[in-house]
């Protein structure tokens, strides 16, 4: 099978049709680099949370959890633990969430 490299933000088509399968989820998707910094979240993630992605985007999950919008991050633990990791955690509007982290490495 054959895969064409391609750098998704220079790719607007893909990077629309990929952001319209997310945002068709009702799961939460919620997504960090490597350093716990906030890259990506869809809407579902943002009603699920109560926060908007224009806020946590850019952010270090340190830093949200000191800020109070999150009481643990799935996403550091899934750093420190190189694994799938899933937790209970609660968001800012007090909700008790299940967060299954998982870690996506390039080849």
């Amino acid at each position: 099978m054959y895969y064409k490299k391609v750098n998704i933000i220079q790719d607007t088509k893909i990077f629309k049709e990929l952001n319209a399968i997310m945002n068709a989820s009702d799961d939460g998707i919620f997504v960090t680099d490597g350093q716990g910094c906030v890259i990506y979240l869809n809407k579902a993630c943002e009603r699920i949370d109560n926060v908007k992605a224009e806020y946590v985007i850019g952010k270090n999950m340190k830093d949200l959890i000191a800020s109070g919008y999150y009481s643990e991050s799935v996403a550091l633990k899934v750093l420190e633990k190189g694994s799938v990791v899933n937790i209970l955690q609660t968001t800012i509007n007090g909700k008790e969430i299940m967060a299954t982290g998982t870690p996506i490495k390039e080849n």
